[in-house]
């Protein structure tokens, strides 16, 4: 360690990637159909375009983001090695202390992925992340 450095505990992430026929390297699947994972997850089995998606299987991710596969928005391509864009609502638009926000776009950077705070994927039925504290923790007084 360098001299005068501070030792700071281990941090571990864990980011969750949708299965992909063609190694998520920013390609559509080149076989959508059989692609049974994607099913499954309701943010891409709610949303895929299967006759859209199989006329282009194989094609890679539209970089300014005109259309997407459904996989984009689950970190469908984090391998990949170009840049691509994605534009979506905000996820709290719905919410009465959020209807400012606006659309948005976000640019995945090559070989990277984008993560979810935990506490996002613990939201209540507005949609909005409950105020929950880990075990043993105390609100301030």
């Amino acid at each position: 360690m360098i001299e005068g450095a501070r030792r700071l505990p281990s941090q571990h992430i864990s980011i969750r990637v949708p299965w992909h026929d063609s190694g998520w390297s920013g390609r559509v699947c080149a076989n959508p159909l059989g692609n049974t994972h994607c099913v499954a997850l309701p943010r891409i089995g709610d949303t895929r375009d299967d006759a859209w998606e199989s006329s282009v299987r194989g094609e890679l991710f539209d970089a300014e983001g005109g259309r997407l596969p459904a996989c984009a928005a689950e970190r469908g391509a984090f391998m990949a090695d170009f840049a691509y864009e994605r534009r979506f609502p905000h996820p709290y638009e719905h919410h009465a202390l959020y209807t400012h926000f606006r659309r948005t776009t976000y640019v995945h950077a090559p070989r990277s992925a984008s993560a979810v705070p935990f506490g996002w994927m613990m939201k209540g039925d507005d949609g909005v992340p409950e105020n929950r504290q880990p075990p043993g923790a105390r609100l301030p007084s």
